[in-house]
């Protein structure tokens, strides 16, 4: 028999263990051996002293008001200058794009940015797809296909033997750790050399701290990159995938006062006026989409408490930006005009099988 579990989702079960009795409650071996190989001991693969020490290093650098600027300007980069012209060239030639895939570019893009100041170019109007995208791709699918086997001893045999999916899960690490060490390197000598420039992405800022190992700041920003790649994206599929069928329900997120005050105000860096932090629900009883307030523990998609995610205001930050700015521009229309019923699949994030075909529609 595999290793046994209890889950929950009863909101003082999910407090107790993220806030009351925290400490008694780590990620443990079973966790942190299945992501091993491709986390390492990174923040989210981490626990006792060398996550508080990581999770210390990056609060502080996560709450730097330049930190957030270098974000902001690089979402404002990657939305005007490769997502908006796709989604007009798409609505222009009235052809039918993969949302979720369109996101997950946005995103990955971004946060390589963000993390190693390094532009995968994933979101170019080729859509080609690097060795280095493939190869974190590939690692991050079969690493969380680990959690799937029943009986854990059949992936740790199969990588014990190099055959099969972990085999190809070796190569595709080995090919994310010697891209991120030649960045690494790149990275250190423009450090050296510019000594006096402030650093911007997260590398630069770890690079600073001659105490860090080069194979610590690679476990970190992986973590980092890992974090931010699908989880925005998958959001959001799910989100256009709701208005798309709630039309009305997104012009009020454009129009409301609760949400976004008056479009016309919404200039430069007003994207503070757009609260989503409430959720989008739809009412079973009516069928209708409504917004509720949930706390943390109640909807833990941030975690909570000590290990609340540290990227999340650059999470709402850049689903902020992208939703206004899209919303304002364009109609996301699914592609089958029968219905689209989305497929939940379980990977380190909530996907949609098969992606989300879309029709883009300018609005006049």
């Amino acid at each position: 028999m595999g290793p046994a579990r209890v889950w929950t989702a009863n909101p003082e079960n999910v407090k107790h263990i993220l806030l009351a009795q925290f400490p008694i409650y780590p990620k443990g071996d079973l966790l942190t051996s299945i992501l091993y190989d491709f986390l390492g001991t990174g923040i989210f693969n981490s626990d006792g002293a060398n996550w508080k020490f990581q999770r210390k290093l990056a609060s502080h650098e996560f709450n730097t008001n330049s930190l957030r600027k270098f974000i902001e300007d690089v979402v404002k980069i990657e939305l005007f200058g490769r997502l908006i012209p796709i989604l007009e060239t798409t609505a222009d030639r009235n052809l039918v794009l993969d949302l979720q895939d369109i996101l997950q570019r946005f995103g990955f893009d971004n946060i390589c940015k963000i993390s190693f100041g390094f532009d995968p170019a994933y979101l170019s109007p080729s859509l080609n797809r690097t060795e280095f995208v493939i190869a974190f791709e590939d690692a991050t699918q079969i690493s969380s296909g680990r959690f799937y086997y029943v009986f854990p001893l059949v992936w740790k045999f199969k990588r014990f033997f190099n055959v099969g999916s972990e085999k190809r899960l070796r190569q595709a690490i080995s090919t994310v750790l010697e891209s991120a060490r030649k960045i690494i390197r790149k990275k250190t000598q423009e450090v050296k050399d510019k000594s006096s420039i402030e650093a911007t992405d997260l590398l630069s800022r770890f690079l600073r701290d001659d105490h860090l190992d080069d194979d610590f700041i690679i476990d970190i920003v992986i973590s980092f990159i890992l974090a931010g790649q699908d989880s925005t994206s998958a959001a959001l599929t799910w989100f256009f995938w709701l208005i798309s069928y709630h039309p009305k329900k997104g012009m009020r997120v454009i129009y409301s006062p609760y949400a976004m005050g008056r479009m016309e105000n919404l200039r430069g860096s007003d994207w503070s006026e757009f609260k989503p932090e409430r959720w989008l629900e739809i009412d079973k009883a009516t069928g209708k989409l409504h917004f509720v307030a949930k706390d943390s523990f109640t909807y833990p998609v941030f975690q909570a408490a000590p290990r609340i995610c540290l990227g999340k205001e650059m999470a709402f930050l850049q689903m902020k930006m992208l939703v206004v700015e899209i919303l304002r521009r364009f109609q996301v229309v699914p592609a089958e005009a029968t219905g689209f019923e989305p497929i939940y699949i379980f990977f380190l994030t909530s996907k949609m099988k098969g992606g989300f075909p879309v029709k883009i529609q300018k609005r006049n």
